[in-house]
């Protein structure tokens, strides 16, 4: 991986943490919910989410014809 594609990765991860961690502080809950009354599940969840979310798809390979292959 070059680097470029590692710094877009680790500010993805970066907001993503943020995001989680902001999710847990303003609408959390402190008991009864398993994901949202733990600081560091939403956090790790939303960097996650972050990088999983914005990687884009791969391209697809555009198979060639050659003459010979037709019949």
């Amino acid at each position: 991986m070059t680097n470029s594609v590692v710094l877009k990765y680790a500010a993805l991860g970066i907001i993503g943490a943020v995001v989680g961690y902001s999710y847990y502080h303003f609408f959390g809950c402190t008991s009864g919910c398993s994901i949202k009354s733990n600081p560091y599940q939403t956090t790790l969840l939303g960097a996650a989410l972050f990088m999983f979310a914005y990687t884009p798809p791969k391209k697809e390979e555009k198979s060639v014809l050659h003459s010979s292959d037709e019949k």
